[in-house]
């Protein structure tokens, strides 16, 4: 086993692929609500559509969690565990989402998406999403050390 300190050397990985992947392989529901929680969402209500009329944002694997024993092996990697890594992520872009002097032309990419992605239900979610924020630049004080 290799130490910390230990660095694999470039013919080992050169062309090789490797899975850098959760040991944990959450349904959708689960997923979203790990998302929800940093959001102080408590539950993120989801509805089962046929699969020909859902948008499907989320791979489904259908053999089982991806094997990450090679990079573990090889690189010396760990993974994080996946809620800690999604809460970590949503943190992020909750700070990108309330400092409204940052990521303007970035967050205004993401809106366009959304609609375009969501279809008749983009610019009501878009909508939500500018409400939430502006309620939340109005009631909370963001301190950019409070990680």
């Amino acid at each position: 086993e290799k130490s910390k300190e230990e660095v694999c050397c470039a013919e080992q990985v050169h062309g090789e692929a490797f899975n850098l992947a959760s040991e944990e392989a959450p349904n959708q529901r689960k997923l979203y609500n790990y998302i929800a929680e940093p959001m102080g969402l408590n539950f993120v209500e989801t509805a089962d559509m046929p699969h020909n009329k859902s948008i499907v944002l989320y791979p489904e694997l259908v053999r089982g969690p991806l094997s990450n024993a090679k990079a573990l092996e090889v690189l010396g990697w760990a993974p994080t565990d996946l809620q800690k890594a999604i809460r970590s992520v949503a943190r992020f872009y909750d700070r990108v989402m309330l400092d409204e002097t940052r990521f303007k032309w970035e967050r205004e990419i993401m809106y366009s998406k959304c609609k375009t992605m969501l279809g008749e239900d983009g610019p009501r979610f878009v909508s939500w999403i500018r409400g939430y924020y502006d309620e939340r630049r109005k009631t909370e004080l963001y301190d950019e050390l409070d990680d």
